[in-house]
């Protein structure tokens, strides 16, 4: 058997950014023969537990007591005794990681990840006072880092090395390009055409109304978003004379989002 690792988050909902990341490597991790398990300091209950529990991985949610609170102690620490694990990652700051951090490493584990999605917070008093506090705690208390980006490498880990993993995109590579739409646009045989494409949350995204049409014979029906403004119901009334729907997968998707918009 592989590598036993116990990945620590707040919960496994699917609006969590850092689960969202954690769950990009999943799979990855369980075809090379890692086995993964979860600690959650959160109750919230997910459709993504059957996903992770159908495939062997064990799921422990940590007690909703105070954070301090002898019982939630003693449950961190019989899931490290019985779980024997070789890797812990941890991906929250604050009293919940500098405890989970103590814990795994009085148990012997050799690899203990400390893992920074956002620079320091000092949004408020109360959140500078708990990153003054807790962070350095972590810090000793890990041995292995890793950062979101430099910039928050940076800001919470100082002078340690440490490996960045980016979470998100790099948005230049989506920002309009007129060479590209053009190249496109040629390729697919739409100089002078109208066209709708569907992507996940296009209306939030880039502030554009999204319009998705199914047509069957003569018959056409749609759903549309729009935003604040903007009447999509007037604009079909005055008369979208053509429609060329595309439906096909592609390889470079930020090639395709460079050409959808001026």
């Amino acid at each position: 058997m592989g590598k036993k690792v116990l990945i620590c988050i707040p919960n496994l909902g699917g609006c969590n950014g850092v689960t969202t990341f954690i769950m990009t490597f999943y799979d990855y991790l369980l075809q090379h023969d890692y086995k993964i398990d979860f600690l959650l300091v959160m109750d919230n209950h997910s459709e993504r537990e059957a996903y992770v529990s159908q495939r062997g991985s064990k799921i422990y949610k940590v007690p909703m007591y105070k954070k301090y609170d002898r019982r939630r102690i003693e449950y961190i620490k019989n899931v490290f005794r019985e779980g024997n694990y070789d890797i812990v990652h941890v991906n929250f700051p604050g009293p919940n990681g500098a405890m989970v951090l103590r814990i795994a490493k009085e148990n012997g584990v050799k690899c203990r990840i400390y893992h920074c999605h956002n620079p320091l917070n000092n949004l408020s008093v109360k959140a500078m006072i708990s990153e003054h506090i807790f962070t350095p705690v972590c810090k000793k208390r890990a041995n292995k880092y890793v950062a979101c980006s430099r910039m928050a490498g940076r800001s919470v880990f100082g002078r340690k090395p440490f490996e960045v993993i980016n979470n998100a995109i790099d948005p230049t590579e989506f920002q309009f390009n007129p060479e590209e739409r053009k190249r496109i646009r040629e390729s697919l045989n739409i100089e002078d055409k109208l066209v709708i494409g569907v992507a996940a949350r296009i209306t939030e995204r880039f502030g554009r109304p999204c319009v998705v049409i199914s047509r069957d014979g003569e018959t056409a029906r749609g759903s549309c978003r729009s935003i604040e403004g903007f009447s999509i119901y007037d604009a079909i009334r005055a008369g979208f004379k053509k429609v060329m729907l595309i439906i096909r997968w592609l390889r470079n998707i930020s090639r395709a989002h460079r050409a959808l918009f001026p």
